[in-house]
């Protein structure tokens, strides 16, 4: 299921996101 593994990293790629902005801010 190719399309599940890219949901995870989309929320994957999501989460580590949130974390740096709330580090920088």
């Amino acid at each position: 299921m190719p399309n599940k593994c890219l949901h995870t990293l989309k929320i994957l790629i999501f989460g580590i996101h949130v974390i740096l902005v709330d580090m920088h801010v």
